[in-house]
């Protein structure tokens, strides 16, 4: 009796120690950490952090569109798709995805927990009663999208509306066309979700100003305490690959033997071949295809190389290294590709190789997306977490 007790009714789970107050008015009810065992398949699983609790409560209740704003590895998508299941296999979860590995990284979780998994496609050749359907933010201005959710509101079976590394409507000009139907999206009466791991307050009202929906706020900080920051400075190019290169090498060969990953972000598509040919691997990005994500999955490499087709939710066990490899374009990028390493709590080095001087970051958003505080960080004599928690959370912290 006492361990049913214990089940249903866990102690709560602590706050950040940086005294940030997570954004929530509910109190989730103590049987959602069962479900969430459940569904893991791990009886002593616990609440990643105190909001993920209030986020499967407001999803739940389905009353608010939602924009959550968690931490990477915080279990943003893993908490949709045990939704999407315990609602059970007649309702579908559409997920709108920006960037194509993404699509990837879903449709492999949600097979791993035994769901129905599908991508949309305008010729209509797809499983249309999956329990996720993933779509391209391409599709999200066509007809033919809006249709297949008309039908799904029609039947009863529209459960969610999901739209993953909702930042990207601010970082990403080329995006907001897209984006800029979630208004549309609303006529379909069902909730919506935003996810982010990296939207600052200061954004959330352009955000609303673009999407047109009203947001209730879910929040906590962004600092992880598993990642470790270090800066490399180089006095060119040539000098800084050399480095990322042996670097990598000692990485590979003191963790002979084991499944621990380096993940290589690059500024530039030309330094990601460049590494990759230098190290024999394959690289990823927007010219590629996903063979080396598929090689990495496969354990036939150990190291991704990849430039920022790779940063945002992508979700690799045992990456034990991030290098960024050039500095990055802005804040956001940057905590992206760092959340790309430490998941489930494994101690992760994050370390920037770039130029003495690097060049300016130019981009056409209008919004400030920290290009300027990005290279202030670089150069900084103290804590690097300090300009990062304070950029994303409006509260700097230290060490």
């Amino acid at each position: 009796m006492a361990d049913a007790a214990l089940e249903y009714w866990p102690p709560a789970p602590p706050h950040d120690e940086t005294g940030l107050t997570p954004v929530s008015d509910i109190v989730p009810h103590p049987s959602r950490l069962a479900m969430l065992r459940k569904f893991l398949h791990k009886p002593d699983a616990s609440f990643s952090c105190p909001m993920q609790g209030a986020l499967i409560e407001h999803v739940i209740a389905g009353k608010r569109n939602i924009l959550a704003v968690l931490p990477t590895g915080s279990g943003k998508t893993d908490t949709l798709l045990m939704l999407a299941d315990t609602d059970g296999s007649t309702r579908v979860l559409v997920m709108i995805l920006p960037l194509n590995a993404l699509h990837a990284d879903v449709h492999a979780r949600a097979r791993q927990y035994g769901l129905q998994v599908a991508k949309f496609s305008r010729s209509n050749k797809f499983n249309r009663n999956a329990q996720i359907v993933t779509v391209a933010i391409e599709s999200v201005e066509h007809p033919q999208f809006h249709a297949y959710l008309q039908e799904l509101k029609v039947s009863g079976r529209l459960y969610r509306i999901v739209f993953d590394e909702i930042h990207m409507v601010i970082t990403e000009k080329s995006y907001r066309p897209a984006f800029s139907q979630a208004l549309r999206l609303c006529l379909h009466g069902t909730q919506i979700i935003g996810l982010s791991a990296t939207l600052p307050p200061h954004l959330v009202q352009p955000l609303t100003d673009i999407t047109h929906i009203k947001w209730h706020v879910l929040r906590m900080p962004s600092n992880r305490k598993e990642l470790r920051f270090g800066v490399k400075t180089a006095p060119s190019r040539k000098v800084l690959l050399r480095g990322v290169c042996a670097y990598i090498s000692w990485a590979l060969k003191s963790s002979e033997g084991s499944k621990k990953l380096v993940v290589a972000l690059c500024d530039t598509i030309d330094t990601a071949d460049r590494l990759a040919e230098k190290l024999q691997v394959m690289s990823l990005h927007s010219r590629t295809g996903l063979e080396a994500l598929e090689a990495i999955r496969a354990g036939k490499q150990r190291v991704l190389v990849a430039t920022s087709a790779a940063e945002a939710g992508l979700d690799l066990p045992m990456v034990t290294w991030v290098l960024r490899v050039g500095a990055p374009y802005n804040m956001i990028s940057d905590a992206q590709g760092s959340g790309r390493g430490g998941r489930g709590g494994v101690p992760c080095r994050v370390i920037t190789f770039s130029l003495v001087n690097p060049p300016p970051r130019t981009s056409d958003c209008e919004y400030d997306i920290g290009q300027t505080a990005v290279l202030d960080n670089l150069k900084t004599k103290e804590c690097l977490r300090l300009g990062p928690s304070k950029f994303l959370d409006g509260v700097a912290v230290t060490c």
